[in-house]
Order: structure tokens, then sequence, then C-alpha cells
């Protein structure tokens, strides 16, 4: 009986070209195996059919399971009994690729696209939903860029997710002579990347996997989010460096997390700086023998996204492989240095909560700036004050529509002192986390002048994980209202809120 590879997709139109790529190699490793759905009508190649085969003992690979290099899996295969291999797993790494041109040959090159002149740099752009900070997807700086231009001595071509936001008008100001190309569809934009001579992706597997398969002379390939071989703590379930390909020259950033574009861009600056060009051994090594030391690490009160933001340096320590992340390197070094593991006033440990402070906001009456089609409640008093009941639900509370400045209030019913805010934020993903940064708590006693008790840093994601975030105020604030606000265009959604302190007159 023959074998059969199923692929499930995971992820859009590269990721799914990746399963096929991987499917199609381990197909030719392997004697009497056929593949089953493949999932690409995009490239004619959609042949889905149904194994209607007896039960057979299933392997499934599957990323959260553990990581078997290429070779062993197809030794595994040829010594057991397994009839179906499932690839549920994205296999973004070059040992489970065929070699390039083979690669490039299993997806048409004919297509009616922008063909970039030799004296052109394709600047591929990503931005459309990392606007909302993606965590494994940062935007590249446009410092980056500039620095990239130079180098080449080309004609910027930006072309891509050139949509409407803060990211896209920057990049509009910074190069005013450059050619932008608005998206023309996913196979479009794909195949416009293939014709480029000389390219600068994006961190995408879209943008990494047309490059690859172009027959550029020059790419340019920021190590930045997964890129970064460091970005998962030196685990090797990603590895998409093609180190022994001439073609290209690799960038190594500081370890940086993906955050919404207002805080993204005021850091890009101070992020190329740090950016420097190392060599394709460098990345060899980056790739197989990092990271260095290995650091026991307590359990502690601390926020990876926030620290490599704060403390750049870290982040480029990191970076180059002496440690598995931000945590290793705050026990190992960064304590030493007096670095902090969160910003002051801030915590995300249950019992910083103090046990002498009273919910004043439990069961009170909250409104909020708009109801959303996800809202729960029938009004926004109803959907609002989900957020103050003993029990958070799930996955949120209460959530706005998207807006600009969105927010959520609570009036106490009385003069107050307030001395902690805490608020649980939805754990799903980290991106949809992130709606909720830069976080803004303000204070008012009657509703119209607003005091700000804290806006959260960049890199800050408000109560992520499941874990509280708890903010101290030095000393207690009266207040009869408190809002929770985000001071760019998005949607704002919250599990649970909580206002701890005492009434004004109480001692």
């Amino acid at each position: 009986m023959a074998r059969v590879i199923d692929i499930k997709p995971v992820g859009a139109l590269a990721n799914k070209m990746i399963q096929f790529l991987a499917a199609w190699k381990l197909q030719r490793e392997l004697e009497d195996t056929q593949i089953l759905n493949p999932n690409l009508p995009e490239w004619g190649i959609d042949d889905r059919r149904i194994d209607e085969s007896p039960e057979v003992d299933t392997l499934i690979l599957d990323r959260d399971k553990q990581l078997i290099p290429f070779s062993a899996l197809c030794d595994l295969i040829r010594s057991g009994s397994y009839g179906r291999i499932l690839i549920a797993d994205h296999m973004q790494r070059m040992e489970c690729l065929p070699d390039r041109l083979t690669s490039a040959s299993l997806f048409s090159s004919d297509s009616h696209c922008y063909q970039p002149r030799d004296d052109e740099l394709l600047i591929n752009v990503r931005s459309a939903e990392l606007a909302w900070g993606f965590g494994h997807y940062p935007l590249v700086p446009a410092d980056f860029y500039e620095r990239i231009i130079k180098i080449s001595g080309r004609k910027p071509v930006f072309m891509g997710q050139i949509g409407p936001s803060a990211y896209c008008e920057q990049l509009k100001r910074r190069f005013p002579t450059a050619r932008f190309l608005e998206s023309q569809g996913a196979i479009r934009d794909f195949q416009t990347l293939r014709q480029g001579s000389h390219i600068v992706i994006s961190v995408s597997t879209f943008s990494w996997l047309a490059a690859w398969l172009s027959q550029a002379q020059q790419i340019y390939l920021p190590m930045l989010g997964f890129l970064n071989p460091m970005h998962f703590g030196g685990r090797k379930g990603i590895d998409l460096l093609p180190a022994d390909d001439p073609r290209y020259r690799f960038f190594m950033f500081p370890l940086h997390y993906g955050l919404p574009e207002c805080q993204a861009l005021r850091c890009h600056t101070a992020l190329t700086e740090l950016c420097r060009e190392v060599s394709p051994q460098q990345v060899n090594f980056l790739r197989t023998q990092t990271p260095l030391l290995k650091v026991e690490t307590p359990t502690i009160d601390f926020d990876e996204v926030w620290y490599t933001l704060e403390y750049m340096q870290a982040a480029l320590e990191i970076s180059e492989g002496w440690f598995a992340g931000p945590l290793e390197h705050y026990i190992e070094i960064g304590m030493r240095r007096g670095y902090r593991p969160l910003p002051p006033g801030f915590s995300e440990s249950a019992s910083s909560i103090a046990e002498s402070l009273v919910d004043i906001s439990l069961h009170k009456r909250a409104t909020q700036s708009s109801l959303s089609e996800h809202s729960v409640g029938a009004n926004v008093e109803e959907d609002a004050s989900r957020a103050l009941t003993v029990d958070a639900p799930t996955p949120y509370a209460f959530h706005t529509r998207e807006e600009s400045d969105p927010w959520w209030s609570v009036d106490l019913e009385d003069v107050c002192r307030v001395q902690q805010v805490v608020v649980l934020n939805r754990s799903e993903t980290e991106w949809i986390a992130g709606r909720a940064a830069p976080l803004v708590a303000s204070a008012s006693l009657d509703r119209w002048e607003w005091a700000t008790l804290f806006t959260t840093p960049d890199g800050l994601i408000p109560g992520r994980d499941g874990k509280p975030l708890i903010w101290t105020a030095t000393k207690p604030v009266k207040a009869r209202f408190v809002r929770l606000s985000i001071p760019r265009s998005s949607c704002l959604h919250l599990r649970q809120v909580r206002i701890l302190g005492f009434r004004a007159n109480c001692s």
C-alpha cells in the first residue's frame, strides 16, 4: 500500500507553498508515496483527494511537538509502519526545501506584472495588520531602507502593502522621489518580486519565498523578527537564512518584537543604528551554534518585549547568540548593570496586589466609546460593565469598534483614593493583546478634567498571556472616574479591570 503525504494548510499563500515544497522533497526521498491536498489552486496545484484507505498509522508533523531534522524524519518513516504523514507544521527550514531551481520550476513564472529595471531596487513592504503590532513580524525601519538604497546605488521602488498607515506615510515622506506600487494581488505581487534583480525583503514568508525563487543578483535580508535566529530563543524551528547563497547580504538587528506602529516608529532610528551587516559564516554560526551560554532562569516578574526595547544593547547581545532570550540576559548580566525587569510602577505578578486594598470598581457603572459587532452587551453600559466582575469573561468582557482613540471608563460613584489599577488583557495571541498598547489610564473628579495616571511604555503589552498588568501609584490619587484609552486608531477590548483603593474619607 502506498504511503500518502497529507497537508494541513497553515497560514496564507507562501506558507502553503513552503509546505508543498517540503512534501514534494519528502515524496522524492521516499518510495511509493503520493501527495494529497496540496491546497494551491493559485498555481493550478489543487488535486484534492480524501484518503479512503483503512486505518493506518499516522505520523503528525507539528511545530508544537518535538522537532525532527529532515534526514532523521526520512529514516523514521522508512523504518516505521506509517502509512500516512500529516504535515501540520510550517516546515520553514532550509533543510526541508528542494534546491532553489527545482523549487522555482514547480511554480509558473508567467504573469502580467511589473517588470523591474536593473537600475531599480525593489523593496517589498509589509504593513497592513502589522500596524497593530504583531510579535514575530516587526515593521522594517525606514532608516534601514535608506541605508540599503545608499549601498545599492539604485532607484528605490516600494511595492506591496502600500496602504493608508502612519508607517507608509512616513516612507512616502522619507523617499519623495521613489516609485510606490500599490498591491496588485498576491500572485502578481509575488511574480513582481521574482522579477527583481536587486531586492529588499520584508519580515514575511511571502517576501522571503518570492526573493529566494527569483533570479536576483542581490537580495538584502534584514535579520529581524522571525528571521532572527534568536527570536525564538535559539530554537531551530525556523531557519530561512540561505547562508550558502552568494546572492544574499545579511543585516543583523537587535532582538526586536512587532509593536503598534505609533510605538514602532519611535524606536526605528535607534534600532537601525545598532543594525550591522554580518558575514555568511556568522549567519551559519547563529543558525547552528547558539545560544552560547546556558542560564538557569527562575520565575520572576518580567516582560521580554519591554526589556529588549528599553535596553537595545541587551537586545543586540542576545542577537549575537550569547543568551537564549531576554530573561536569560537579565539574570546573567542585566541585573548587574542595574537593568529593570519591568518599568517602574508596573508589575505582572498577582502577589503585587496589596491585600489591604478594596476593589472599589466592583459591579460599578461603566461605559465605553462605542459598541462593535463583537460586543456582548446590548448597549455601551452593559458591555463595559462586564469588565467589573469577580470572574473575568472569556475571551473578553467588552469590545469597542475600531475607531480613533477608543476608551472605557468606570464611575466609582464617590470620590475614592486610587492606589492600584489592574488590567487583564485578552490572551489568545500576542498581536490581539497588542491592540491595547499603548494603554493610557486617566482619573477625574468630574468627568471633564482628566489627569493621566500612567501610559504603558513602548514594548509593554498590558496584561498579556493571562498575567495581569498592575500599576501602583507612588501615592493615592483622588478620583471618582477612571478611564482607559488608546491614543491611536484601534479597537479596545479587555477581559477585566479592577480599580483598587479606598473611599476618600477612609483612613
